[in-house]
């Protein structure tokens, strides 16, 4: 079946406007939304997430913000449950446009485990340092299937801010219709 890469599409007005959204927010004794780590510490409830109404966009949000912190909204989360993602950690958070008074209900989501599953010799992509764990960065992604164990979803161990999916959930968000996501084959 394979594997994705998930991606968000941001929406964007006629006037070419959109929502920027302020995610390099740290929090007390987290030390990364990426490495698949539990989080222990303990956060504000709701998360306040600043947000920026660009070029005066009256538009939603990107279903999908990854970014330092990983933000969903509440209907992919559910979505991604349902085609049986088991695997998120979530934290209730608002992103909050002050300037026009607008406030989105999302998660903080943690996806819980790395997965060391890139094939390296497929794959196409740079380094930035001596090990391919982490910090890879592929143009052309390649997934051993065999390492990735019909996982649903994970983090890539080689690329922590790859997020990648199974095709079933792939299929499952597409059927659910109406995400502002992207996919790309990842072998």
């Amino acid at each position: 079946m394979g594997y994705f890469t998930l991606h968000s599409e941001t929406p964007v007005d006629d006037a070419g406007g959109y929502y920027d959204v302020d995610d390099g927010i740290d929090f007390e004794g987290v030390r990364s939304w990426a490495l698949g780590e539990p989080i222990t510490a303990r956060l504000p409830h709701p998360l306040r997430i600043p947000i920026y109404a660009i070029e005066d966009f009256r538009g939603e949000p990107s279903d999908l913000l990854d970014g330092y912190l990983c933000l969903m909204s509440v209907r992919l989360v559910e979505a991604l449950l349902a085609a049986g993602v088991d695997n998120l950690q979530t934290f209730d958070a608002l992103l909050v446009d002050e300037n026009n008074g607008r406030t989105f209900t999302y998660r903080a989501v943690n996806v819980l485990g790395l997965v060391e599953s890139a094939d390296l010799h497929a794959s196409t992509g740079s380094q930035i340092d001596d090990s391919p764990l982490e910090d890879t960065v592929f143009s052309g992604l390649v997934v051993d299937t065999k390492r990735a164990a019909e996982r649903r979803m994970f983090r890539l161990a080689e690329s922590t801010g790859d997020l990648v999916i199974h095709a079933v959930v792939k299929e499952h968000l597409e059927a659910f219709g109406g995400l502002t996501l992207r996919f790309e084959r990842a072998g």
